[in-house]
C-alpha cells in the first residue's frame, strides 16, 4: 500500500509547478473547463485541489469541498487550500464576485435588457404579473422576484 501511495504521490507532484510556499502552485497537467485541475486517484477522478488535500492531510467526507483562499483555481498549494460545505463554498464565491449574475449564468432565460423592461413595464403602466409573465413566458412568481429585487438584483438601479 505504501509504495502504491507513493506512486501516487510522485505521479501528482510531478504535474506540478512548485515555488515558495506562500506563492500559487500551479496544476500542469489537464483541467476541466472551470480551470481545476483534473486528477485520478485510481478509481476516483477528482479536482487536483482535492487530490492534493488528501494526499497532505488525508481523507475528507464526500459533502466537504475544497477552497481556495487565493481563488485560483489551478492552484494546489495545499497552504491556500481549506474545507468547507457547500453553504460555505457557495459564500466563498459570492463575497469572492465569482458567482455568476443574470444572463451570465447558464440557466438565464432573460437577458439584462428584458429585466430592465420588464421593472419599467411593471413601474410605467402598472401591469400585473401574470400580464407580465405572459409577455415573457415566465412564472408571475418569477416576475414578482424580478420586482422585488430577489433576483436580477445587481441590475437594480441605484438612487441617491
Amino acid at each position: 500500500m505504501a509504495g502504491k501511495k507513493q506512486n501516487v504521490q510522485t505521479r501528482f507532484w510531478k504535474r506540478v509547478k512548485k515555488s515558495d510556499p506562500e506563492s500559487c502552485w500551479e496544476w500542469q497537467g489537464g483541467r476541466f473547463n472551470t480551470g481545476y485541475g483534473v486528477f485520478n486517484m485510481n478509481p476516483k477522478v477528482m479536482t487536483a485541489s482535492r487530490a492534493s488535500w488528501i494526499l497532505t492531510h488525508g481523507e475528507i467526507a464526500r459533502d466537504q469541498h475544497v477552497l481556495h483562499k487565493c481563488d485560483n483555481p489551478p492552484c494546489v498549494n495545499p497552504n491556500h487550500l481549506f474545507i468547507g460545505i457547500h453553504n460555505e463554498n457557495t459564500a466563498d464565491k459570492v463575497a469572492k464576485n465569482r458567482q455568476a449574475k443574470g444572463e451570465e449564468a447558464g440557466s438565464a432565460k432573460l437577458t439584462n435588457e428584458k429585466v430592465r423592461a420588464i421593472r419599467l413595464l411593471a413601474k410605467i403602466t402598472k401591469t400585473s404579473n401574470y400580464k407580465l409573465g405572459e409577455l415573457y413566458s415566465m412564472s408571475h412568481t418569477a416576475i414578482g422576484r424580478i420586482l422585488s429585487g430577489k433576483t436580477w438584483a445587481h441590475l437594480l438601479e441605484v438612487t441617491p
